[in-house]
């Protein structure tokens, strides 16, 4: 310390020395005097820099110190001017620190984050207690889950033995799992320790909905199967007809004449499967493009009619149409409505009653808030289970398989149907009583002219 002492001192005192000298050379001060006083002044400057110096490297050292943490680097400063300055600086600081901390640790804040995750989250102690849930995780399990065992709420034992594997410290788990309330749904559980021992730890459990996914994948699975069975049938069939007809029965006219026919229906039943795989194909591929056309509903439903007059008169079927005028005019693609109204007809005739009556009725409704019309298709057939209702616009899916490709029903026409509505940005709703018969209703957006008329 002295050395540095002395040459703080030295610096100090080279400034008084030459002011000195200068007044030795100017003959204002005697040389004698001027060497007395610039050992006083040498003196004086030694005696403030010992009394100074240390404090202020004490005062660094506090700065150091608080980067640190070093809490007791003020019992080493002995100026009491020093210690107050230290201790007004502490002060200064430490509110700063304290809403800094509140700023980012406040448990008000973190609370209210973990509520607005989309997300099911649960906390759960070394017990499987839930300390804490958020909104998402209330609204799927209930008000009920906080304080109560992790297997109140999610009943499944491999969900169970996953928790308690995190629980130990041994490894985070990523779970798949299925739960059952009123329709299954398929989730991943995502299980992470957040830390403590054995018997004082917390994990949280994040749930993420893949039921959509898994129902895709199905769909996509199933939909290949069927596409496959539904082409690979026919084709058997002809396969088998041509060996005959070029082996055994080549010279049998009687042989050809019982086979050509079924050979042309299984053809032709596989050119409907083609085309109506295209046309779900073109449909979906502009289904983002919303269609502008304005389409006469009355006239395009006559017009179906008219094509299916000879199969309706077969059957003695009779069609009664209830349009207004004020309610026929919609927004919408020509060609694909007559194709919902051919397909929807169409089924009405085949699952009708012989002597039946078809009905055809519109009504006024809203649709996002926008003029609609709701057009009712209903028919006095057999009608279709409840259980069936819900995957009835589903590819290939058929309420009855054996009657429905005895009628030449391919399974995609309701699927058609669907696809189109979707693209129009419509509803389509279905309604069925056993023994009775079925309503489908498509709900369309009216032209803006029409309907300010009608409505």
């Amino acid at each position: 310390m002295m050395p540095e002492i002395l040459r703080k001192s030295l610096i100090l005192w080279v400034p008084s020395v030459i002011a000195l000298a200068a007044m030795v050379a100017l003959g204002d001060l005697a040389i004698f005097m001027g060497i007395i006083a610039s050992c006083i002044t040498l003196a004086g400057t030694i005696a403030m820099v010992n009394l100074i110096l240390p404090n202020i490297t004490y005062i660094k050292e506090y700065w150091a110190a608080e980067k640190i943490g070093d809490a007791n680097v003020t019992s080493r400063i002995t100026n009491a001017a020093t210690i107050d300055l230290c201790r007004t600086i502490d002060q200064i600081k430490r509110p700063q620190k304290e809403t800094k901390n509140e700023k980012y640790e406040h448990p008000e804040i973190l609370n209210k984050a973990l509520s607005y995750l989309p997300y099911p989250l649960l906390i759960f102690d070394s017990q499987r207690y839930v300390t804490q849930a958020n909104q998402a995780a209330i609204e799927l399990l209930g008000p009920n889950i906080r304080g109560a065992d992790l297997s109140a709420s999610l009943r499944h034992p491999d969900v169970l033995e996953a928790a308690d594997t995190v629980l130990e410290g041994k490894r985070n788990n990523l779970i798949e799992f299925e739960l059952s309330n009123t329709i299954q749904h398929t989730y991943a559980g995502h299980i992470i320790h957040l830390g403590g021992t054995h018997g004082d730890s917390l994990a949280m459990v994040v749930l993420h909905d893949l039921t959509a996914i898994r129902r895709a994948e199905k769909m996509r699975a199933d939909f290949v199967a069927n596409a496959s069975h539904e082409l690979r049938t026919p084709l058997t069939a002809l396969l088998g007809f041509i060996e005959t007809l070029q082996g055994p029965a080549k010279r049998d006219a009687s042989a050809r004449e019982r086979f050509l026919p079924i050979m042309h229906q299984q053809a032709t039943r596989m050119v409907r499967v083609v085309d109506d795989l295209l046309s779900l194909s073109r449909i979906e591929m502009h289904e983002h493009a919303v269609p502008t056309q304005h389409v006469n509903i009355k006239t395009a439903i006559e017009t179906v009619i008219g094509s299916i007059e000879v199969e309706a008169a077969a059957k003695e079927v009779i069609f009664k149409i209830a349009i207004p005028e004020g309610l026929s005019i919609v927004v919408g693609d020509k060609h694909e409505l007559d194709q919902v109204f051919q397909n929807l007809l169409d089924n009405a005739l085949k699952y009708g009653h012989q002597k039946s009556t078809i009905q055809i009725t519109a009504t006024k409704a809203m649709l996002d808030g926008k003029d609609a019309v709701t057009l009712a298709i209903k028919d006095e057939g057999e009608g279709i289970s409840s259980e069936h209702l819900p995957r009835l616009t589903e590819r290939f899916y058929r309420a009855d398989t054996a009657r429905s490709r005895t009628l030449g029903g391919t399974g995609l026409g309701l699927a058609i149907v669907k696809h189109i509505v979707n693209h129009h940005r419509g509803l389509l709703a279905v309604e069925s009583i056993v023994g009775k018969g079925s309503i489908f209703k498509v709900t369309l957006l009216l032209a803006a002219e029409v309907a300010n008329e009608s409505f």
